[in-house]
């Protein structure tokens, strides 16, 4: 036959099974569920030579037990076999000492598996080695769950310092907001109001959010809900367009805030004030006219106001979040335009991972002409 590991053409030996394979002993190997090989002491090859497997080796390795005596355990390896570790087996067994490793083997299918298995002497009446008995279990399997187990720890640990990092964003936008509310309210009533009602948008954002922090959030869902908390129902004074995009969580609670100033601001002053008042939110996937990434242009629209929107003075926390923490926070143009035809605000965000995720199949505008 010709041996795997060395190519070399060999008679099919068949030692003499040891005493200790007899009897008892194999009764007990017959049973065993981990597979058990016995072979010759001489460790150069061709030997070691296989003299017994137990019924638990022919099915981890698809060998049958005629299949497997007379040849060297070597024809179970492969070009995935550890070096290193079968070099480290022969100066351990060459001292006479026990062996315990990892490797690859591979079926007679082909199939690899990964082994774990101890190798120790057997010694004769005269205390010399007279075979070698190897227990070998397929942990294939177990190593598969650890490291799921170790994807999921870095998993979590992961989410762990995503919610951290959320948890500290999202208190530091509420200590903003309650400082920049306190600047602006003239009275204690006021200032209550606008707070709840903000802290009620932060929340609003939260929740979608946690739904599921890593799947984004969807921006018609995050305009939708904000006019619906501000009894602006879509289809009567408000429309709302725009291709399948998804924010990150941090670009989606500073947006939500800036969507609920808008959304406030229209009840108050602007467009949902008067009763054929409508707004208009549309947004695209524009070009850059340079080699900058493509950028999300959203506009916000309202006509039928019965009264012109003056620019509000002092700039409140609205006007601030606007002109101010958008470009910080999201580097974000906006351009505001209060008109006798009503109030618009355009606001363009660059396409970065950082802050937007998109469909696969969204269609990139060209620039829009000025």
């Amino acid at each position: 036959m010709t041996d795997a590991s060395s190519g070399s053409r060999l008679e099919r030996a068949t030692p003499p099974e040891p005493t200790a394979a007899s009897g008892q002993f194999r009764i007990a190997a017959e049973a065993a569920g981990e597979a058990i090989i016995i072979t010759t002491p001489n460790l150069e090859q061709p030997g070691p030579i296989i003299v017994y497997v137990n019924p638990a080796f022919t099915r981890m390795t698809g060998y049958t037990r005629e299949e497997a005596v007379g040849r060297s355990p070597r024809f179970l390896q492969g070009p995935g076999t550890d070096r290193a570790t079968l070099d480290r087996l022969h100066v351990e067994l060459a001292s006479g000492g026990p062996f315990h490793g990892e490797t690859l083997n591979y079926r007679k299918d082909g199939s690899h598996y990964l082994i774990s298995w101890l190798i120790t002497p057997m010694h004769d009446a005269a205390g010399q080695i007279s075979h070698w008995i190897a227990i070998q279990r397929d942990i294939t399997d177990l190593r598969r769950k650890e490291e799921r187990l170790r994807e999921v720890a870095a998993h979590r640990t992961l989410l762990l310092s995503e919610l951290q990092h959320r948890v500290r964003h999202t208190l530091a936008a509420v200590r903003t907001m309650a400082r920049r509310t306190g600047d602006t309210s003239l009275t204690a009533e006021d200032y209550a109001a606008h707070l709840e009602g903000r802290l009620n948008a932060l929340t609003r954002v939260l929740t979608m959010i946690t739904r599921d922090p890593s799947a984004g959030i969807s921006l018609e869902h995050l305009v939708a809900e904000e006019l619906l908390a501000n009894v602006a129902h879509e289809g009567e004074q408000a429309s709302i367009s725009g291709p399948d995009v998804l924010l990150q969580p941090g670009a989606a609670e500073t947006f939500g805030l800036a969507l609920h100033e808008l959304a406030t601001n229209a009840i108050k002053y602007g467009a949902l004030s008067a009763p054929g008042g409508r707004v208009a939110v549309r947004w695209w996937i524009e070009s850059a006219d340079t080699d900058a990434p493509p950028h999300l242009v959203f506009d916000w629209v309202e006509t039928g106001n019965q009264r012109p929107v003056p620019a509000p003075r002092p700039r409140g926390f609205g006007m601030s979040l606007l002109e101010d923490q958008l470009p910080h926070e999201l580097e974000a143009e906006t351009r505001l335009a209060f008109t006798p035809q009503g109030f618009s605000c355009r606001i363009t965000l660059p396409l970065t991972r950082r802050l937007v995720r998109l469909a696969d199949d969204i269609k990139v505008e060209p620039p829009e002409e000025h």
